[in-house]
C-alpha cells in the first residue's frame, strides 16, 4: 500500500481506494492520466468518484498527475497543480496539459492481454485486479 488511506470507511468499495492509489503512484513524472482514464482502467467508479477519493486521501501520492478530461486541473488547485506539472516537464498549453503527448496508460501484462478478446488493454493487470472488489474481477470494463 502506498500510504494511509482515509477513505476506507466512507462507503467506497473495498479495494477500489488501494487500486486508485497504486495507479496514481505509478504515473511517471511528466505524464498524466485523467480521472476518467483511471475509472475506465479499473472498470469501476466514475471520474467524480476517483476525484473524491484523491481529494480525501492522506497518502503521499503524485495527485497533480491526474487532471480533468480536457487536461485542466481542478480550479481550486490550479496554481499549485500547474506549478508541479511544469517542474516535472509536463507539456502544457494555455493552462492545460497537452494530453496527446502527456497522457499515460499503465502497462498491461501480456498474459492479461492474450486472455482478452481483441487484446482489450483497458482491463487492469493482475496486481491491481487483486486489489479490486470481487464483483469487478470477472467483468471487463464497458467500452466507450
Amino acid at each position: 500500500m502506498v500510504g494511509r488511506l482515509l477513505w476506507q470507511s466512507r462507503g467506497v468499495p473495498s479495494g477500489l481506494s488501494e487500486a486508485v492509489a497504486e495507479i496514481v503512484a505509478s504515473i511517471p513524472p511528466g505524464r498524466v492520466m485523467t480521472y476518467g482514464d483511471i475509472a475506465r482502467f479499473l472498470g469501476c467508479g466514475s471520474p467524480r468518484q476517483i476525484g473524491r477519493l484523491l481529494a480525501t486521501c492522506d497518502a503521499d501520492l503524485p495527485w497533480h498527475r491526474v487532471v480533468m478530461a480536457d487536461g485542466s486541473p481542478p480550479e481550486h488547485l490550479r496554481r499549485e497543480h500547474l506549478a508541479r506539472l511544469r517542474s516535472e516537464g509536463t507539456r502544457l498549453r494555455g493552462g492545460r496539459v497537452e494530453l496527446r503527448s502527456a497522457r499515460w496508460t499503465p502497462e498491461i501484462d501480456d498474459t492479461v492481454r492474450e486472455a482478452l478478446p481483441g487484446g482489450d488493454v483497458t482491463v487492469p493487470p493482475p496486481a491491481i485486479r487483486a486489489l479490486l472488489p470481487s464483483s469487478h474481477e470477472q467483468r471487463p470494463p464497458a467500452r466507450s
